[in-house]
């Protein structure tokens, strides 16, 4: 089987599930001195938290699924995780943050406890390479 040495993408997965998958997929796919280059944006389309903002049957209703904004609810932290047990080393390039973080009151009680740090990120890029 032919592999790659260099992947990029603009990750847009939308569940754990998914991304784990997809991961192991690309590890696979990938020669072991290769790279992988992602831009994840941690927002929706109109640029903010928004997803943080409803109950899981709100977010993953049709109606929101099929809207045209939806977006992972998937946090940095859990995105480093993931890449690490697909098999990745992690080198993060580049982090885009808000100057204060999304303000708690505004969120769905399950997110209300994440860190400050996890709230003021809206993007990241890293460089995956297999171990």
């Amino acid at each position: 089987m032919n592999k790659l040495s260099l992947i990029c993408d603009r990750l847009g997965i939308r569940t754990h599930d998914v991304l784990f998958a997809a991961n192991q997929e690309l590890r696979g796919i990938i020669i072991l001195n290769g790279i992988c280059s992602h831009l994840t944006p941690l927002v929706n389309s109109l640029g903010e938290l928004n997803s943080l903002r409803f109950s899981q049957n709100i977010w993953e209703s049709n109606f929101m699924a099929n809207s045209g904004f939806y977006t992972n609810r998937l946090r940095y932290s859990q995105f480093l995780e993931l890449f690490r047990k697909a098999g990745f080393a992690t080198e993060v390039v580049q982090i885009g943050q808000w100057d204060v973080p999304t303000a708690k009151p505004q969120l769905f009680k399950k997110f209300i406890a994440m860190s400050d740090e996890e709230l003021i990120l809206y993007s990241f890029s890293v460089i995956l390479q297999p171990v």
